[in-house]
């Protein structure tokens, strides 16, 4: 039973959060957002979306540069290569606590 319950612990902190895996995860599947893009799709509050964004960014998960667009000056978020390869690895940590998991 505790070999299951060891992978659990083993899932990035940062990324153990469900909006933080939403945002990581549509920035590795769809690539660079920028920031309002990226609030329509996960469905947050700025608020939520800034603390959030703020946590990736201080994991070094997660870029924001500035860019100008046609409809003026605006944020773009992407992955970096360290959030891409603990995404990757995150994911690969709950398929293995998943399949850990007694079906009782």
């Amino acid at each position: 039973m505790t070999r299951w319950v060891n992978h659990f612990k083993e899932i990035d902190p940062v990324l153990f959060n469900v909006k933080r895996l939403l945002i990581i995860s549509l920035l590795v599947a769809i690539g660079p957002l920028t920031q309002g893009d990226l609030q329509k799709k996960c469905q947050l509050t700025w608020g939520a979306l800034t603390a959030h964004v703020k946590q990736l960014q201080k994991a070094k998960y997660i870029e924001q540069r500035h860019v100008i667009t046609i409809k003026g000056p605006r944020v773009l978020v992407d992955a970096t290569q360290k959030g891409i390869e603990v995404y990757y690895e995150t994911l690969t940590q709950l398929k293995e606590f998943i399949k850990g998991v007694p079906n009782n």
